[in-house]
């Protein structure tokens, strides 16, 4: 049965936690409590004893059931020197259903990256209040999977309509100054109906997107590459450095000069 296809109810959250890449158990067994784990810059595979292996990218969410059996293998080549992975560990009132391990894709990440850093934040200082908000947050994770989940199967169609232009962005992000009017014509829409479709399926605006695309690739080419801050902005597809900086600092709260110190000091 797929855990959130139900309606189940949190009666404890035990531990909210970051995990920094290469670290943490390998060997699970008989796990303890239901989870919920956010990959954030790393690649984790999970071998579970029924057999099913599921590979869980940047960006992307598992579910872990309560009593599975199962090994960790994380990629050990990190992709942004704060990598790592993001857990919830909860109890739900309906123990006596099995639900089976899954991956849940999700499209509007920063937003879920920020419920999942907030609840770890929280539990870890533990302030007044600590663990209602923590709870708070991961009925917000539960419903942000949710709502996706319901656009992505209810909008086949726009995800259709979309394709054209996501190829394009794909192909051209880094490189080229990519115009909406022709992301339209590449799809046969006008310009505030592919917005309007745009930010139905992803939550975000089609700028708002490309920008994200090309943040991620420059945070690849600081860490990853040995690239230069301005060398980082022309390659992922910014023509100018002080926008670059302006967008990187508000998309991932260091500027991409400290991102990049920080980096080198991992290493």
């Amino acid at each position: 049965m797929e855990f959130l296809k139900e309606t189940v109810a949190v009666m404890r959250i035990a531990m909210a936690v970051f995990v920094p890449c290469g670290k943490g158990g390998h060997i699970h067994q008989d796990r303890a409590y239901h989870g919920l784990a956010y990959n954030d810059g790393c690649d984790t595979t999970y071998r579970f004893d029924t057999g099913e292996v599921i590979c869980c990218r940047s960006g992307e969410v598992i579910y872990l059931p309560k009593g599975s059996n199962y090994t960790v293998d994380k990629n050990e080549i990190p992709q942004t020197c704060d990598a790592g992975v993001y857990a919830i560990n909860f109890l739900i009132s309906s123990d006596s259903v099995k639900f089976r391990p899954q991956k849940l894709s999700v499209r509007g990440r920063d937003k879920m990256l920020s419920l999942f850093k907030r609840a770890v934040s929280s539990w870890r200082r533990k302030e007044v209040g600590y663990f209602e908000e923590c709870f708070a947050d991961l009925y917000k994770i539960f419903k942000q999977i949710k709502q996706e989940s319901a656009v992505y199967s209810s909008s086949a169609k726009s995800f259709k309509i979309l394709k054209p232009a996501l190829e394009y962005i794909n192909e051209h992000y880094a490189t080229e100054n990519i115009r909406m009017s022709d992301l339209a014509s590449l799809c046969g829409i006008s310009e505030p109906y592919l917005r309007r479709v745009f930010h139905k399926v992803y939550s975000v605006s089609p700028a708002v997107y490309i920008r994200n695309l090309r943040i991620d690739y420059a945070k690849e080419l600081l860490i990853l590459g040995g690239c230069s801050v301005t060398d980082a902005a022309f390659l992922s597809g910014f023509g100018d450095v002080s926008y670059f900086s302006r967008e990187f600092k508000k998309t991932m709260g260091i500027s991409p000069k400290d991102y990049l110190s920080e980096g080198k000091r991992e290493k």
